[in-house]
Formats: C-alpha cells, sequence, structure tokens
C-alpha cells in the first residue's frame, strides 16, 4: 500500500505507518488502496488518548468523482433536487448518528414517494472494530424506520437486509436515485455499472460531503463503549 500522510509538521521519514497514524497533528491520509479501514483507523487513534479523527482519501475515489460528471452534490447551490419516486440507500446504520441522520435526512428530501433502505446484515459486520458491540439488525432498522417515520411519515420506506455489498440497487428496475456519502461514491459508480449490464437504467446518484474529519463515526461509538467498560 502506497500512502500519503498529511498534517502539520508530519514526515513520514523513518517511521512506520502504526506510529504515522497515531500522531496527534494527522490530518489527513492519501492512498493508493481504497480498502483501508478508515474506522478501524479511527478507532486506534481514540483509543490513543482521544485522538480526533482523520479522513482517509482513496485517490482512485478521486479519479471515480472526476469521471463521474453525472453526480449530484447536495452543496452545490446549483444541484438538481428535484424529487424521485423511488430513492435508494444503504449502510449499517450501527447506534444511529448524526451522520446517520444527515444522510436519511437528504434522502427524505429527495423522495417524492418511495424509499427503500438497505441495512447491513449481523453477518457482514463481523470483522468490523469492535463487533460484540454493534447492535443487533432488527434493532438498527427500527432505528431507521422510525428515524424517516419522524421526518415524513407520508413517506413508504421499505427497509431491507442486505447480505452483499449492492443490495437492492442493482436489482430494482424502478429505482430513480441513489444517495450515498462522498465515501461510497466509488460503489455507486459500480451499482450503475452493474445496473447498465443488466439492461436497466443508471440511477441518478446523489452525494453529500464528509465536511468535518471529526465527523461522530459508529467505530467511534463503539470504541468509547468498550472504553467505558475497561474502566
Amino acid at each position: 500500500m502506497v500512502c500519503r500522510i498529511v498534517g502539520a509538521g508530519v514526515s513520514s521519514d523513518s517511521k512506520t505507518w502504526e506510529d504515522l497514524v497515531l500522531l496527534p497533528e494527522l490530518n489527513a491520509v492519501f492512498g493508493e488502496d481504497a480498502s483501508v479501514n478508515v474506522q478501524h483507523l479511527n478507532a486506534q487513534r481514540f483509543e490513543h488518548d482521544g485522538l480526533f479523527a482523520v479522513t482517509y482519501y482513496p485517490l482512485a475515489m478521486h479519479i471515480d468523482r472526476r469521471l463521474a460528471a453525472d453526480v449530484n452534490y447536495f452543496e452545490n447551490e446549483h444541484a438538481d433536487l428535484t424529487p424521485h419516486d423511488l430513492v435508494i440507500l444503504g449502510g449499517t446504520f450501527d447506534h444511529l448518528h448524526n451522520g446517520h441522520k444527515k444522510l436519511l435526512s437528504l434522502a427524505v428530501g429527495l423522495c417524492a414517494n418511495r424509499m427503500i433502505v438497505g441495512v447491513t446484515a449481523d453477518r457482514m459486520l463481523r470483522r468490523k472494530v469492535h463487533a460484540e458491540l454493534l447492535e443487533p439488525l432488527e434493532k438498527r432498522k427500527c432505528a431507521v424506520r422510525a428515524y424517516i417515520a419522524f421526518l415524513n411519515p407520508t413517506i413508504m420506506a421499505d427497509i431491507v437486509t442486505i447480505n452483499d455489498p449492492f443490495g437492492p440497487a442493482i436489482v430494482v428496475p424502478e429505482a430513480a436515485a441513489m444517495v450515498v456519502s462522498t465515501e461510497t461514491l466509488s460503489g455507486a459508480a459500480k451499482i450503475n455499472s452493474i445496473r447498465v449490464g443488466r439492461g436497466l437504467p443508471k440511477l441518478h446518484i446523489f452525494a453529500c460531503r464528509r465536511t468535518e474529519s471529526s465527523t461522530l463515526s459508529s467505530s467511534c461509538i463503539r470504541a468509547k463503549i468498550a472504553a467505558s467498560r475497561s474502566h
């Protein structure tokens, strides 16, 4: 793996990866490997003197972003946010936090009629940091359903279980739009590639940017719970 560490006064010379990711002054990491587990990285930082989270930027994601000219960013004041009949999104939604709520809120605002929200199955999360503290699947699904109902009780929300990396997004022909975060933008491009290969129309991709490196994450919540139980 090739990575570049970015931060005030940070140099990667003569330091190991383990040393670098625990530097208090670290701001961001750029690398060629899109599979880096940034949640695990930030959980390590949290457990090490409560260091703030950093953002990992896989270069492949930026290439995909440049190629995906049809991506609509919610933060773009000129973005066309006309509601769509059927909106799809997915995620783990563990310990539902503000990041999840932002994504769900944007999706609800974009939805004219029906939403399909995929929630990752327990068996796919066994390698997560502090996996033993993950909320059960049904609890996570109930939290998503309740929050959507709170935002707009008129929307028909199908909360389904995801048992593979793509979920219903590659099989539902009438789906019109997909809401993702910038971290999963490359996955959205792959979904559209699969849909085209199956003769299905592309989804309109709507992405929200992660604007703060210290954004709350489920991994950090679980790390905090684990730390509190160890005392």
